[in-house]
């Protein structure tokens, strides 16, 4: 069984998927009318987004997560997301020994990291 998509509750659905696709690859999957939006990333994953003018915010702690192969793209993509998205991505990269974190925020204010670890394996 695999995990196959996550939903956002969004103010602004043509907002919110130029966000994804931009930073993170997303293509326009289907529409379900005018409210309701999947999109997809090269692996398959489904992200749909739904409208509503009063997105719930996830509870403290509570985030989704990228990851990417290498350190040097952590800064690439903070780079670039504060070039594009000011007011979602405020904190640089933080590095450790074999890892780094970098903490954001979407334009409805959900929480996300993008990591990179040197010894994250796949599981069997």
């Amino acid at each position: 069984m695999d995990l196959n998509h996550l939903h956002l509750i969004v103010r602004d659905i043509r907002k919110s998927k130029e966000f994804y696709e931009s930073m993170f690859g997303f293509k326009e999957k289907i529409w379900y009318g005018e409210d309701l939006l999947f999109i997809q990333n090269a692996d398959g994953f489904d992200l749909a987004l739904s409208l509503s003018d009063n997105p719930t915010a996830l509870p403290s702690g509570v985030h989704y997560g990228f990851s990417v192969n290498k350190r040097s793209k952590l800064h690439e993509i903070y780079t670039e997301g504060r070039e594009r998205y000011p007011e979602c991505f405020k904190t640089p990269p933080k590095e450790y020994d074999g890892w780094g974190t970098l903490l954001c925020n979407d334009p409805d204010g959900y929480h996300f990291e993008i990591y990179w670890d040197e010894n994250l394996r796949p599981t069997q």
